[in-house]
């Protein structure tokens, strides 16, 4: 995380302590006799899920509320990840009294940039990132992610409007994560007894 008042990072050591061979490639991290090291080889700091999040949101307490947390694609990635595990150390209620709401940074870029595609170009923050802010790196580290979004918003004009406008309610995302866990559940329930199901929603 970051923002003009500082920056929070923690590593989190996989429950799984495995990475897939292609999280290794875009991270550059990888896990040995439980350990995180760094492409370089350099043993990483790592804590517990609960640890972590309450770091967020220790960090989070330096601002003043309502909060937005901004992301490249925070809809459908970044925000269900943080609810989940935030829901899983049981600090859910704590999260939703100081943050309201993410933006997503990947429709207003959108926007913003319309003819991409048609010139052979995507979305992506790393290619966002090498062509605007000439930043070249073969790995995805976190940090450097929200580092170079947070120079992008700046120099592509992205407005504060803009970010609210884009913006979901937590109690939105929240209730649409639980209905696609319940839907998942339902499937895999299908699928084990051996039979076909449908269900729809609308909202």
């Amino acid at each position: 995380m970051k923002s003009r008042r500082g920056k929070f990072r923690r590593q989190i050591l996989p429950t799984t302590l495995n990475l897939s061979e292609r999280v290794t490639n875009m991270t550059g991290l990888e896990i040995s006799q439980g350990k995180m090291y760094d492409l370089d080889g350099n043993k990483l700091q790592t804590v517990d899920k609960k640890l972590a999040m309450k770091g967020i949101l220790e960090f989070l307490l330096k601002f003043e509320r309502p909060i937005i947390l901004v992301a490249h694609n925070a809809h459908n990635f970044a925000s269900a990840i943080i609810l989940r595990v935030m829901e899983e150390v049981g600090l859910l209620n704590r999260f939703k009294k100081l943050v309201i709401g993410f933006a997503d940074t990947l429709p207003i870029i959108r926007q913003k940039l319309p003819n991409r595609q048609a010139d052979g170009k995507n979305y992506k923050l790393r290619d966002l990132s090498n062509e605007f802010l000439k930043m070249y790196s073969e790995y995805c580290d976190a940090l450097d992610n929200v580092e170079a979004l947070y120079d992008l918003i700046k120099c592509i004009g992205i407005t504060r409007i803009e970010i609210e406008q884009h913006s979901q309610s937590l109690q939105y995302l929240a209730n649409r994560f639980q209905l696609t866990r319940l839907a998942r559940t339902r499937s895999q329930a299908c699928d084990e007894d051996g039979s076909v199901g449908t269900s729809s929603s609308s909202m």
